[in-house]
């Protein structure tokens, strides 16, 4: 069960990411239950305790915390002593429950995941997600036979999920990156040992204790996986993690804000901050290597989930993408 406080700034952060359709900017609370949705994803949480029903606002939302809640016959919210008015449109016209979407987002085909491996995929690619790209379906995670799948273009993430956990290929869900990062903060905030996963024509839900997360699943045809994966690689180096970290950490201040361009020269075992600039020792070189540019912050963020002390990477050639602990991409880049 989520802690309340926890609960509403949960359903605060939904609540106040759309301002065209104000009651959109409110959550519904009903039954001991609370619900809110952006129209892309909706989540439901029980609150226990709670008095009567109405809607609430966001902004109340995130000021109310762990405070006892009751609702007057007027539908103010009321928090502990203080009572807070009922959601008005801009005319200043009350909002009713009924004015509140409730999309039917029923769902069947439903399998059982760890949440503690639920959480450790969706940690491991979230970053590989794009965030506004013109490609859409880019702008979130596939969920595909066993497998999350995230990326921009530039890298690509895979993690695995669950052995026991197989979805045919019919059953791929693109799952909105907005709602991927709520769910990430559910299982971070309510841990528990099983999460149902269900998926619908159109829909895909996630149930948790005390909550249940469901999405629009998203059009488009995602990436050939296979296809984006490196092939052969006949130089191989192996990082330690940490200490490969600590030098992009400390290259960071000199390299160009928007790229972060660095030299990996696989034959000294250096790190440079540009083509012309001293390399730092930081590795193991390999003879049948070469030099290469990369965006230090995708090396940072593949590095940041591999979860091992040392890491493999495998190299095709100059011009091709490297591949990290077996389960990350990153594409070079012209420096």
């Amino acid at each position: 069960m989520i802690k309340q406080s926890k609960a509403l700034d949960l359903a605060a952060s939904i609540a106040n990411t759309k301002k065209w359709l104000p009651i959109l900017s409110t959550a519904l609370v009903q039954h001991e239950r609370l619900i809110v949705t952006d129209l892309e994803q909706r989540l439901m949480l029980d609150l226990p305790g709670v008095m009567g029903e109405g809607l609430i606002s966001g902004a109340v939302l995130k000021v109310c915390g762990d405070q006892a809640l009751r609702f007057d016959a007027r539908g103010a919210t009321i928090a502990g002593s203080v009572t807070y008015e009922a959601p008005t449109r801009d005319n200043g016209e009350r909002m009713t429950m009924a004015d509140y979407p409730l999309d039917d987002m029923t769902t069947d085909a439903k399998y059982i995941i760890k949440a503690v491996d639920l959480l450790k995929a969706l940690e491991s690619v979230r970053r590989a997600m794009a965030k506004a790209d013109v490609r859409y379906y880019l702008n979130g995670a596939l969920f595909t036979d066993g497998r999350i799948v995230a990326t921009d273009g530039h890298r690509l993430s895979i993690a695995p999920l669950s052995p026991t956990l197989t979805v045919a290929p019919a059953a791929d869900a693109i799952v909105p990156r907005a709602t991927v990062l709520t769910l990430i903060k559910l299982l971070k905030a309510a841990p528990s040992d099983d999460v149902t996963f269900a998926r619908a024509d159109k829909f895909v839900s996630w149930t948790g204790a005390g909550w249940v997360l469901s999405s629009h699943i998203m059009d488009g045809r995602y990436p050939d996986i296979d296809r984006v994966m490196p092939k052969g690689g006949a130089v191989r180096v192996v990082f330690d993690v940490k200490r490969i970290q600590d030098t992009l950490k400390a290259l960071k201040p000199m390299l160009d804000a928007k790229y972060s361009g660095i030299v990996l020269d696989l034959v000294a075992g250096t790190i440079a901050p540009g083509v012309a600039a001293q390399g730092i020792a930081c590795f193991t070189g390999n003879p049948a290597g070469f030099a290469m540019g990369f965006n230090s912050a995708y090396i940072l963020d593949a590095l940041a989930s591999v979860g091992t002390p040392t890491v493999e990477l495998v190299f095709t050639d100059k011009d091709s993408s490297v591949l990290i602990a077996g389960r990350h991409v990153v594409m070079p880049m012209r420096l």
